[in-house]
């Protein structure tokens, strides 16, 4: 492939040379299709697949391998006939998808094409390109090119016909016109400057340039319907107030992030063939990503639609770069975005589906966690919605698609940012059964609750299991003297209401009582995960008032015991007031700082007291509750806490056992 590097390279053909060199063993986002024929016609169809390559510049190239523009190799793809045994519909089609889905077998070669012939007679003929070579729009000029070749040949025979086949010269031109840009590098900084910020915050994640791994990601879709009157809707908009549709549907998008992520600002990248006019009906010319950028401003959303559709006609002159050659043109600039975007007419889509002349296939894997194809023309407009299945389940890319939809007839509707709603009609009700079955109005503080509970249980004599780890069980009134002991340490460290407690230590059956003790005294915690760098877990820890690690549990468990049940009867029955509790922090959590610096969270003891008190109201606390959450997420509070609280014995894993099903 050395020799290859000497040619101009394009932007679209030096993505292709990224992919081939950075990751030959992935299996990339692939494209592909088939189409069934009768055996009569096997002759021409095998003689039409093999002179793809020397018809079409993109496919000669990448099939060749060599990325060289010369004419005088062999041009023929050499195309395999698989004779199979199935006989049934269902078996063919996943016969034909186990061969679409297999990876290219390395890296230089982007499309491959097959002949299947099944124990029923049926003919198959079989294609699949990298998405990088192939847009739909390609797909679509292909599928056209070979109904015009099986006619010729059918009427020609191939001899002659082969003859008169010549390499795209109109493609091979494009490509040896080399580094030629249509916008200069200061054209570009000057665009990126003014619609990109380095700004902290962003609902993006890393480009995918920087997640390779992303590019073998396995992933599925659905398609979501567009009702006929929201489509009318939106057509009457956009021509009343002189906009795109496609604007309208970007802006709904961009709501959703902004609503569902609270920030007011990001990137998303819109796909977009990028063909001039002479170009447009050359098959194999590439799809490519520009980020568009959206800022939440006052007003109606109808004219920060109209900055979007400036977007979109200035962002074109861009298309030829490609996303690294942007960012090192502004460095500053954040151009990274987790979600594609494709606005087309679905009229290109529907030719194909209605003749069923091809089937198109979705070979499960993307290279963006999120890629939306917007259908929006013909009869059937709709969301094609690709998911990264590690990222999104089937119900929440769903549930995205609805609320998309919502919120597009909200921005007909002349709606403002501070009037949009994620929520739907179903939504609101659901939110009004909840509330209306389970009101809750806390008086008892989680530790008061735990001391009332051991304290019973102690004048039962039941003294039942409160918590297990496997290895130590300790009943209510072994579970009531270190509760105190622990109190007695803390307050003769001087931790008090408004205090901070750092905690970093592994799950043990004293964890949990240790929060319960900070909190008795007025104090909140900090959870610091025990695999934490050194340097984060100075940073977490600096603002804490004491920090209590596997030496501190070791010195509580020293400390002289107390007459904890006298020590209980009084603490029993203090009284506290609600306005104090929506004031007293009950502990507060680090987020992960994905999005920018870590960011502390404070929760209230009256949130955490309606917490659990709804949750125990409205589910009970069982016999046992397993503590399988790292104590550094939100969810962790109510397993550590709910059932020593309520009742109910809590079970806490071994250190590391989260990550072990089978234990």
């Amino acid at each position: 492939m050395d020799e290859a590097r000497q040619y101009p390279l394009l932007t679209a053909q030096k993505n292709i040379e990224n992919m081939m060199f950075s990751y030959p063993e992935k299996q990339l986002c692939l494209l592909g299709g088939y189409f069934f024929f009768s055996e009569s016609e096997l002759p021409a169809v095998r003689m039409m697949l093999s002179a793809m390559p020397a018809a079409h510049g993109a496919l000669r190239l990448t099939y060749l391998g060599t990325g060289k523009l010369g004419e005088a190799e062999e041009t023929e793809a050499k195309v395999p006939v698989y004779e199979r045994p199935e006989t049934e519909t269902p078996d063919k089609e996943k016969r034909i998808r186990s061969w679409m889905e297999k990876p290219l077998p390395d890296g230089t070669r982007l499309c491959r094409f097959a002949i299947f012939h099944f124990g029923d007679g049926s003919w198959y003929g079989c294609e699949k390109f990298h998405h990088m070579i192939m847009d739909r729009a390609s797909v679509l000029m292909l599928i056209r090119w070979q109904r015009d070749a099986l006619s010729q040949i059918g009427r020609a025979g191939y001899g002659q016909w082969r003859d008169k086949i010549v390499p795209d010269r109109r493609y091979l031109e494009l490509l040896s016109k080399g580094e030629e840009k249509t916008a200069s590098a200061e054209q570009a900084r000057r665009w990126l400057g003014r619609y990109f910020t380095d700004t902290e915050g962003r609902w993006t994640q890393r480009s995918w340039l920087d997640h390779p791994e992303r590019l073998s990601s396995s992933a599925d879709k659905i398609r979501v319907g567009i009702a006929k009157d929201l489509y009318q809707k939106l057509h009457d908009f956009a021509r009343e107030k002189h906009l795109s549709v496609e604007s309208i549907w970007y802006m709904a998008v961009f709501a959703e992030l902004c609503l569902r992520k609270g920030v007011s600002h990001g990137v998303a990248g819109r796909m977009t063939s990028y063909r001039r006019r002479q170009y447009c009906d050359v098959a194999g010319l590439f799809g490519r990503a520009v980020p568009i950028a959206f800022d939440r401003k006052e007003g109606e959303l109808w004219e920060q639609c109209a900055g979007l559709d400036e977007q979109f006609l200035v962002s074109l002159r861009y298309a030829c770069y490609a996303l690294d050659e942007l960012q090192r043109i502004e460095p500053e600039a954040d151009l990274s975005f987790d979600i594609l975007l494709s606005y087309y007419p679905g009229s290109m889509e529907i030719e194909i589906e209605e003749d069923r002349e091809y089937w198109e296939v979705f070979c499960g894997c993307i290279d963006t966690p999120l890629r939306v194809w917007i259908n929006d023309g013909g009869e059937h407009p709709s969301l094609e919605i690709y998911y990264q299945t590690e990222c999104y389940g089937r119900e929440s890319a769903k549930r995205l698609a609805d609320r998309w939809l919502s919120l597009a007839e909200q921005i007909c509707n002349g709606s403002r940012w501070e009037q949009l709603t994620l929520l739907s009609e179903k939504d609101r009700e659901a939110y009004r059964l909840v509330n209306s079955s389970a009101p809750v109005k806390p008086d008892v503080p989680p530790a008061q609750r735990l001391i009332r509970r051991c304290l019973d249980g102690i004048r039962s004599g039941r003294d039942a299991v409160v918590f297990w780890d496997g290895g130590e069980a300790w009943k209510e009134e072994q579970v009531l003297s270190w509760f105190y002991r622990a109190v007695d340490w803390l307050q003769e460290l001087g931790i008090g209401d408004g205090s901070i407690v750092g905690v970093c230590a592994e799950r043990s059956v004293r964890l949990p009582l240790l929060l319960f003790a900070i909190q008795h005294v007025g104090a909140a915690f900090l959870p610091v995960a025990v695999n934490e760098s050194a340097a984060r877990r100075q940073k977490l820890l600096s603002g804490c008032s004491l920090a209590v690690g596997p030496k501190e549990l070791a010195e509580i468990d020293r400390m002289p015991e107390t007459d904890a049940v006298q020590r209980g009867e009084k603490d029993r029955e203090r009284k506290y007031s609600r306005k104090a509790l929506k004031k007293q922090r009950a502990y507060l959590m680090y987020t992960s700082g994905s999005r920018g610096l870590p960011k502390a969270v404070e929760i209230s003891m009256y949130s955490l007291m309606c917490r659990l008190e709804w949750m125990y109201r409205q589910y009970g606390c069982g016999e046992a509750v397993l503590q399988k959450t790292s104590y550094t997420f939100d969810v962790s509070i109510w397993e550590l806490m709910l059932a020593p609280a309520f009742g109910g014995r809590l079970f806490l894993l071994k250190q590391g056992w989260e990550k072990l099903p089978d234990r």
